[in-house]
């Protein structure tokens, strides 16, 4: 029973984990960035270009947006913190990040929003001012180069790491901190992009284009690591129950030796033994499936509901773990189990019935 239970609850949550990761990625990154192919800025003209050529198969939903993103450094007082910035026009923030919320408590051309955990961080009062610096011109050139900023607004997404170094503002403010013309971008962003649209721009793109799933490609196997571990460990805890009820079925005919040889001798059939012997494995091996499997189901909800077992999110991105059990993973485990129990169970029979008869004879 217990065998069965902490394997589907650790199915479940191998599956709940992957699923919520990929989700979460998901929502803060759009579904295709396109860079040059010497990570240099593009100019406005060649994105023009590119959205031009690729009208034709683009979907009515498909929203694209130039950006600009580099690494700078925030300060207020004696609070400082390395960043990243994301430079975009406003309408299209809420079009391709899903936060959980997005409050901007002052309407502004020149907006800049900054996560509620950053926000905490640096102690920052409403309509405060940020110093934010331009950390590539300070190690190259080791000159300062920043800008001033009030703070318009507030985000806050499920994926911690994310939070403390993402912050959004102007095209403007961005192109005076970097101190760039008003048509260089570092690229464009893609949202909405099903696959037949990533298909097309493989051939025509003269870009270089990454989808967030390649983006964080190596993130996620990492993360994901446990799973081939976790397997051997799940068959080496089957095994072990499988072995289990194995000895008990044997005990079970060894204890009931007498009465098979009574049975053999009043000539019934070994068909019908036989049957008997299965039955037996059978209603053994189903109360410990359905119990098992009840179990999982409960302790799975209780999880999901009241999240008892939480895990660093610095760590492993998110806080909270769900599990996922689906009727497939009870039926395969179900019948894998069923099909090994009853092979052996007829093995053991087999070799039982013979001294059986060998002792009758």
């Amino acid at each position: 029973m217990l065998a069965i239970s902490i394997s589907l609850i650790v199915i479940g949550v191998a599956r709940g984990y992957k699923n919520n990761i990929e989700l979460e990625i998901s929502n803060i990154e759009p579904d295709i960035l396109l860079s040059h192919p010497e990570k240099d800025f593009i100019f406005s003209k060649d994105i023009n270009s590119f959205i031009n050529k690729n009208t034709s198969f683009a979907s009515d939903s498909i929203i694209y947006a130039k950006y600009i993103n580099s690494y700078a450094m925030i300060k207020k007082n004696n609070n400082s913190k390395g960043i990243m910035i994301y430079a975009m026009e406003k309408e299209k923030i809420n079009q391709i990040f899903n936060f959980n919320y997005l409050e901007e408590y002052e309407s502004s051309d020149n907006f800049l929003f900054i996560s509620k955990s950053l926000y905490d961080k640096m102690i920052l009062p409403e309509d405060e001012e940020l110093y934010i610096f331009n950390i590539e011109r300070m190690l190259q050139d080791e000159t300062i180069q920043g800008i001033k900023n009030d703070v318009t607004g507030i985000y806050e997404t499920n994926i911690k790491t994310f939070d403390e170094k993402v912050i959004f503002m102007s095209l403007k403010s961005a192109q005076d901190l970097l101190q760039l013309d008003s048509k260089s971008y570092s690229g464009l962003m893609i949202e909405n992009a099903n696959n037949d649209y990533l298909k097309k721009i493989e051939s025509k793109s003269d870009f270089i284009y990454q989808t967030w799933e390649e983006k964080h490609y190596n993130l996620l196997n990492w993360l994901m690591i446990f799973s081939n571990p976790i397997k051997l460990i799940l068959i080496f805890i089957l095994s072990l129950s499988i072995i289990y009820k194995v000895f008990t079925f044997w005990l079970i005919l060894y204890d009931k030796t007498s009465s098979l040889s009574c049975l053999k001798i009043l000539g019934v059939p070994d068909k019908i033994i036989n049957k008997i012997s299965l039955n037996i494995i059978i209603l053994l091996s189903l109360f410990s499936i359905v119990s098992g499997s009840i179990l999982a189901l409960i302790i799975s909800s209780i999880q999901n509901a009241y999240q008892i077992i939480t895990v660093d999110p610095s760590i492993y991105i998110l806080s909270n773990i769900y599990s996922i059990v689906l009727v497939s993973d009870i039926i395969y485990l179900s019948t894998s189990t069923l099909f090994i129990l009853i092979l052996l169970t007829k093995i053991i029979t087999y070799f039982k019935f013979k001294k059986i008869i060998l002792t009758t004879h």
